[in-house]
C-alpha cells in the first residue's frame, strides 16, 4: 500500500507543475505530494478541497495525456488524519470511502481495514463506556440490595440466595476489574461483553431479589402478627394488674362522702376492665389501663388527703385529760391541777406544752393566794415555764386566759 501511494504521489507530483489540471485534480495531487512529504496538515487541507470540488471516488481518472490513476480522496484524507493521530476523523473519512465503493477493489483496502481496527481499539465510544459502567453499577446496587435483605431476614435467609449472592459478588469484582483493563486497552469489544454479562447477572439477581423480598414480606407480616399478639397479652396483663390495684385501693379507706364520686368512677373503670373483650384493640386496652392507673393514684391521694385532714382536726381537739385540767383551772381549783395533770403523759407536743402552761399558772395562782408565803409553788411554776421555753422558745400564752402577774412572770423567767 505504501508503495502504491508513493508511485502515485511521484507520478502526479512530477506532472502537476507542467500540466493544466482541473481544480480537484490539482488539489488531489498536491495533497498526495504533501502526504508523501509528511506535511499532514497541508495534505488534510488539500484532500478536503478536492472532496469539496469532486467528492466521488473513481477507479480511473485521466491525470494527463493517456495516464489514468484511481481517484480516492476520502481514503487518502483518512490516511493523513490517521498519521496525525486523529482516529475519529480517520474513521469517518474511511467510512465515507467505503460508502463510495471504489476503495474495496484497490490494493490499499487491506491497509484501510487494519488501520480501522487499530483506531477502533484506540477510541471508545463514550456512550458505550458509560453504558458498561452503568451495567456494572446496576449489578453493584443489586448486590447491595440483596445484602440488605440478608441482614433483615436473619435465619430465614436461604442457602439458595446466599450461593447466588456470593457468585454475583465474585463476578461483580471480576467485571469491575475487566472493565478497567478494557478501558485502558481501548477494547470496545471487551467493553460490550462486560456490559452484556453484567446486565445478565443483574437480571438473574433481581429475579432472586424479588423472590426473597416476597418471602421477607411474608415473614414481616408474621412478625407483626406476633408482635401485636404479644402487645395485646402484655396490655391485658397490665390491665389486670391495674384492676386488681383498683379493687385493693377501694378497700383501704372506709366510705366517705368526699370520696364517693371517685369510688364510683374507679369501680366503673375496674368493672369495664374486667369485662373487656379479648379482641379489643391494644390501644384501647392501654388507654383503659392508664385511666385505671391514674384513677387509683388520684383515689389514693384523695384518701390520704382526707386522712391528713382528719388527723389535723384530731390534733386541734384537746385530749379529754387536758380538757379536764382546763376546766379545773378556770373553776379556780388551782391546788387540784398539779394533781390531775402529768405533762409527760401526752404524746403530742402541743398538748404537753398546754399541760405545762396550765400547771405553771395554777401553781403561781396558788402561790399568790397563799400571800406569797409558799416559795416552793413559785419555784415549781418557774420550772414549768422553763420547760415550756425549752420546748418552744417563742411560745407566748394566750393573754385573755391568764392574769397579768402570771404573764409577767412567764416573760421574766429565763
Amino acid at each position: 500500500m505504501r508503495g502504491c501511494v508513493a508511485k502515485t504521489v511521484l507520478a502526479l507530483g512530477l506532472l502537476l507543475p507542467t500540466l493544466a489540471l482541473a481544480d480537484f485534480k490539482r488539489d488531489y495531487g498536491t495533497g498526495l505530494k504533501a502526504l508523501q512529504d509528511g506535511d499532514l496538515d497541508r495534505a488534510v487541507a488539500d484532500f478536503e478541497k478536492a472532496i469539496a470540488e469532486n467528492p466521488d471516488s473513481a477507479e480511473r481518472v485521466r491525470i494527463y495525456g493517456m495516464r489514468f490513476e484511481p481517484y480516492l480522496p476520502h481514503f487518502y484524507l483518512g490516511e493523513a488524519k490517521f498519521r496525525r493521530g486523529d482516529c475519529p476523523g480517520a474513521l469517518a473519512a474511511w467510512q465515507e470511502a467505503e460508502q463510495r465503493g471504489v476503495i474495496q477493489g484497490q490494493d490499499g483496502y487491506a491497509s484501510l481495514q487494519a488501520n480501522q481496527s487499530s483506531c477502533s481499539r484506540a477510541v471508545l465510544d463514550p456512550a458505550q463506556l458509560a453504558a458498561a459502567r452503568q451495567a456494572v453499577q446496576d449489578l453493584r446496587d443489586t448486590v447491595a440490595q440483596m445484602e440488605e435483605l440478608k441482614a433483615r431476614m436473619g435465619d430465614d435467609w436461604t442457602r439458595t440466595w446466599q450461593d447466588a449472592l456470593t457468585a454475583a459478588s465474585e463476578r461483580l469484582a471480576q467485571y469491575a476489574e475487566q472493565l478497567v483493563r478494557a478501558e485502558a486497552d481501548s477494547d470496545a469489544s471487551a467493553v460490550d461483553t462486560i456490559a452484556a454479562s453484567a446486565q445478565g447477572e443483574t437480571a438473574n439477581l433481581q429475579a432472586l431479589w424479588t423472590e426473597a423480598s416476597q418471602r421477607l414480606a411474608t415473614l414481616e407480616r408474621q412478625r407483626e402478627a406476633e408482635r401485636v399478639a404479644q402487645a395485646r397479652n402484655r396490655a391485658r396483663r397490665e390491665l389486670a394488674q391495674a384492676v386488681a390495684s383498683a379493687r385493693g385501693a377501694l378497700t383501704e379507706t372506709a366510705a366517705d362522702p368526699a370520696l364517693n364520686q371517685r369510688v364510683q368512677e374507679l369501680t366503673a373503670l375496674a368493672d369495664r376492665g374486667s369485662n373487656l373483650s379479648p379482641s379489643t384493640e391494644v390501644r384501647t386496652v392501654q388507654n383503659l389501663t392508664r385511666q385505671i392507673t391514674n384513677g387509683v393514684r388520684e383515689y389514693r391521694q384523695a384518701a390520704q388527703d382526707l386522712r391528713n385532714q382528719q388527723q389535723a382536726i384530731a390534733r386541734r381537739t384537746p385530749p379529754d385529760e387536758l380538757r379536764r385540767v382546763a376546766e379545773l383551772y378556770f373553776a379556780g381549783r388551782y391546788a387540784e391541777v398539779p394533781q390531775q395533770v402529768n405533762p409527760a403523759s401526752f404524746s403530742d407536743d402541743r398538748a404537753r406544752l398546754q399541760a405545762l402552761l396550765f400547771r405553771a399558772a395554777a401553781r403561781f395562782n396558788a402561790y399568790t393566794l397563799s400571800g406569797a408565803s409558799e416559795e416552793s409553788l413559785l419555784r415549781a411554776a418557774q420550772n414549768d415555764i422553763r420547760s415550756i421555753k425549752r420546748m418552744q422558745r417563742e411560745f407566748a400564752p394566750y393573754l385573755a386566759a391568764f392574769p397579768p402577774k402570771f404573764l409577767t412572770l412567764f416573760e421574766n423567767t429565763l
